[in-house]
């Protein structure tokens, strides 16, 4: 079983938190490999309470493998079957909610997969 190591950036700490708990169960379910936590205890203990956050950043849009996670089509570059859709694609936060602009990018993605899947 392959090791993944996961860097955080630290201005969503809590939600980084439950994001890194939620992929390694995942990825321990899935027997893609283990998610190993190296940081420090308490590192993620500094949100205030009742604060959200939206990811944004953690897996860019880019055309090459070099300068981002996924391709224009939302497909994790080498992967033929894994898609990603979310503000975590956004290369940095814009200056309103960013809700309206994932929703109609993840009804582009259902279109695509639903012409693929049944064309």
């Amino acid at each position: 079983m392959r090791d993944v190591l996961l860097f955080f950036s630290y201005s969503a700490p809590c939600q980084s938190r439950d994001t890194a708990c939620h992929l390694a169960k995942a990825f321990g379910a899935s027997g893609l490999g283990r998610l190993i936590n190296k940081l420090p205890e308490g590192v993620f203990n500094d949100r205030p309470p009742n604060l959200h956050y939206h990811h944004m950043g953690t897996t860019r849009m880019h055309a090459y493998p070099r300068h981002g996670v996924v391709d224009a089509d939302c497909r994790i570059h080498r992967l033929e079957n894994l898609y990603i859709r979310g503000s975590s694609m956004f290369p940095t936060c814009g200056n309103v909610n960013p809700t309206l602009t994932i929703v109609a990018l993840a009804i582009r993605l259902a279109e695509q997969l639903k012409q693929r899947l049944w064309t």
